[in-house]
């Protein structure tokens, strides 16, 4: 079913919207016309994207230097900068205090450390009320579970669009356009699903 309502919907969408190809194979310069194709706008153009690339060059060579004399003028700079390196490399700060047990406020990296191992023995150490039942009466079988087609619907109305497709290649404007038939193989797909009778591959 899915197979028959993909190769009706990618067929029907190339006889109406048409295949586009993209601009592939062409670089950066895919916005040239046919007078700036010219040989000698090419020659002229590469010969200016090699200058430039040539200023930016000397610039950070330049940069380079003057850093390199600013530290050796003062080599505490190297530690600022590795400091500096470290934090701006972390993921998240984290909080620059914590609250401790009896309500005082730690702030130094030691007591900070020595909240979160007291707080994580609490936590582990911590009983959960139970009855004590352990075993329990296996299920087998399919899910008796039913997909009725509000729930289709309003998922699909859920979906983004202008997102890419998958390996099927049909993307959710193609069920929206298909109308009650799109819902009608989401439905019996959905429902196969929950009837473990397989997913498609694609």
């Amino acid at each position: 079913m899915w197979s028959c309502f993909k190769e009706g919907v990618l067929k029907a969408c190339e006889e109406v919207c048409g295949e586009k190809k993209g601009r592939r194979g062409r670089g950066d310069t895919w916005w040239w016309n046919e007078e700036d194709m010219s040989e000698e706008n090419k020659a002229r153009y590469k010969s200016m994207k090699n200058r430039a690339k040539e200023v930016v060059a000397k610039a950070m060579r330049k940069e380079a230097e003057e850093e390199l004399s600013r530290i050796s003028e003062d080599p505490n700079t190297v530690f600022r900068m590795v400091k500096t390196m470290r934090k701006e490399g972390r993921d998240v700060d984290g909080g620059r205090c914590m609250r401790e047990s009896d309500g005082r406020l730690s702030f130094c990296e030691k007591d900070r450390g020595s909240v979160w191992r007291e707080h994580m023995e609490r936590i582990m150490n911590e009983e959960n009320e139970w009855d004590q039942v352990t075993d329990a009466a296996m299920l087998e079988g399919p899910v008796e579970r039913v997909i009725f087609r509000e729930e289709v619907v309003k998922a699909m109305r859920n979906m983004k669009a202008g997102k890419a497709t998958g390996l099927s290649e049909v993307s959710v404007e193609m069920i929206t356009a298909s109308g009650e038939m799109g819902i009608t193989v989401m439905m019996k797909l959905c429902q196969d699903v929950m009837n473990r009778e397989g997913i498609s591959d694609d």
